[in-house]
């Protein structure tokens, strides 16, 4: 419960994709090893990054587009051919790169058979009933961080897809999210069974956040009229894409 690590299944990928580095010079071409909904491992050559230092990757998608991922160095491993083979796991991406993620990934499902049991994007799906209770956690996802209960058990550390479903009026809103704490309780209210608090943070620019949760705030008004003079939430419109 409180490793900070998790592994999560990782695909082959063998293909060529781009590297930004505050600390190199020229945008780096870098091999693909594999690829997993918590980041990549690729090669370069040595001495081409500092072991901490962020770095952006650039994904190719069809018809020539792209699609773009921030990523933190988690290890740098020397090789014996004069390279160096990095872990890299995935911090911010924007939500329709998050769809395209998703889509290589189910794509490279197809060819390579998962072993069974394993999950290739650990999901985890919070049901609403009550546009009001919808407006509350949804007002809390654009602070970039989330609380929510629990009866399974997750990993600190651990990437998780967040899908709010449940207003039958609303599209599914599927946020990618980090657990930043796991906290056990048992409560009399749940019959004594134990539970788990989960404190999550969203790996999506705080200012795309914002803009979905007004969206969704905005609908969920209509739905209830009731939330126009119950609940108060503001969006700097100012605010650009991070």
């Amino acid at each position: 419960m409180t490793s900070s690590r998790r592994r999560h299944f990782r695909v082959p990928m063998d293909i060529a994709v781009r590297l930004i580095a505050e600390d190199v010079g020229e945008q780096l071409f870098v091999q693909n090893r594999d690829i997993s909904w918590g980041g990549v491992q690729f090669v370069l050559p040595k001495g081409s990054l500092a072991q901490t230092e962020p770095v952006r990757l650039i994904f190719p998608w069809s018809k020539g587009g792209k699609f773009v991922v921030d990523a933190e160095v988690l290890r740098i491993n020397p090789l014996e051919n004069g390279h160096t083979f990095v872990a890299a796991r995935f911090s911010s991406i924007s939500m329709n790169d998050q769809q395209r993620l998703e889509k290589l990934l189910r794509m490279l499902e197809a060819v390579h058979k998962m072993p069974q049991g394993e999950e290739l994007v650990p999901s985890l799906e919070v049901l609403f009933n009550d546009p009001q209770d919808m407006a509350s956690k949804v007002a809390e996802v654009a602070t970039g961080r989330l609380s929510v209960t629990v009866f399974s058990p997750y990993e600190v550390n651990q990437s998780i897809c967040l899908v709010l479903v449940g207003i039958t009026e609303l599209p599914v809103l599927r946020l990618r999210a980090r657990v930043n704490e796991v906290r056990i309780f048992v409560s009399e209210a749940l019959a004594g069974r134990q539970a788990y608090e989960l404190d999550l943070s969203f790996e999506h620019p705080l200012g795309e956040l914002k803009r979905v949760a007004e969206s969704f705030i905005e609908q969920l008004c209509k739905i209830d009229p009731t939330l126009k003079s119950d609940w108060s939430f503001s969006v700097d419109h100012s605010l650009e894409f991070e």
